[in-house]
């Protein structure tokens, strides 16, 4: 996801954002330098006051697809910030996520 930063003052710049692709590329080499997993923690963190970020969405979006791959291992997700959705708009409020996660 491309989002622009600063528009129209001299600083602005406008990254391309590819949190999905980083993630997944960071939990395949996860699962395939780690075979025998017991525990696993995933801590999501919510917005700073700059941030466009709801929370710990993408831990959230990330947990179920890791505990599917992980085995036998025990995982935990802890959230420190999160709106909780997990319903009907739970795909359309994911997409407003800057990140790409």
């Amino acid at each position: 996801r491309s989002y622009t930063y600063d528009a129209g003052h001299p600083t602005c710049i406008t990254a391309h954002h590819h949190g999905g692709v980083n993630t997944g590329l960071a939990i395949h080499w996860m699962l395939e330098n780690f075979h025998d997993l017991d525990q696993v923690l995933l801590v999501g963190t919510g917005p700073n006051s700059d941030s466009m970020a709801d929370g710990g969405h993408g831990i959230a979006f990330w947990s179920t697809y890791i505990k599917k791959r992980a085995g036998d291992a025990n995982v935990r997700t802890v959230i420190d910030s999160s709106m909780g959705l997990f319903g009907p708009g739970w795909r359309e409020a994911m997409m407003m996520d800057p990140w790409g996660t």
